[in-house]
C-alpha cells in the first residue's frame, strides 16, 4: 500500500479540460448520438395550470411528457387569472437550455441518456 498522495494537477481538471468535454457533450447531443426522445418536466407557481402542445390540451401542472426533439412543438400554459404563456419548443430552444443548466440525464430500466428538461415558470396574475 503506498502512502503516495496525488498531485494536485492529477486531482483537479484543467479549465480547458472542462470546456472541451462540455462542446463535445453539446456537439453529442445535437448530432443525435443521444436519444432522439427527451423529457420535459412542467413546473408552475400557482400549479394546476393547464398546458396545452400545438394547440391540443395534454394535462395540468405539475407534468412530466416526452418529446422528440427533432420536431418542434408549441407549449401553452392557461390559467384562470393569469397570463398565458407560450414557448416554442425546437433544437434552438434546447441549445439554449442546455447553456443555462436545466439539462440532466436519467435511467429508467435499461433505457440511458434520456435528456430531460425542467421547466419552471411563475405565471403572471392578469389584471382582475
Amino acid at each position: 500500500m503506498s502512502d503516495r498522495q496525488p498531485k494536485l494537477s492529477e486531482v483537479v481538471m484543467s479549465k480547458t479540460s472542462m470546456i472541451t468535454m462540455m462542446c463535445c457533450a453539446v456537439l453529442l447531443i445535437l448530432s443525435g448520438c443521444t436519444s432522439d426522445t427527451s423529457i420535459v418536466r412542467l413546473y408552475t407557481e400557482p400549479s394546476g395550470a393547464t398546458y396545452y402542445i400545438d394547440g391540443i390540451e395534454k394535462g395540468a401542472t405539475p407534468a412530466e411528457f416526452e418529446w422528440e426533439m427533432e420536431h418542434p412543438i408549441l407549449l401553452e400554459i392557461m390559467k384562470e387569472g393569469y397570463y398565458s404563456e407560450k414557448e416554442l419548443l425546437d433544437k434552438a430552444w434546447f441549445k439554449y437550455q442546455f447553456n443555462r443548466g436545466n439539462i440532466g440525464k436519467i435511467q429508467v430500466g435499461k433505457v440511458t441518456n434520456r435528456l430531460t428538461v425542467t421547466i419552471n415558470r411563475t405565471l403572471k396574475a392578469a389584471p382582475r
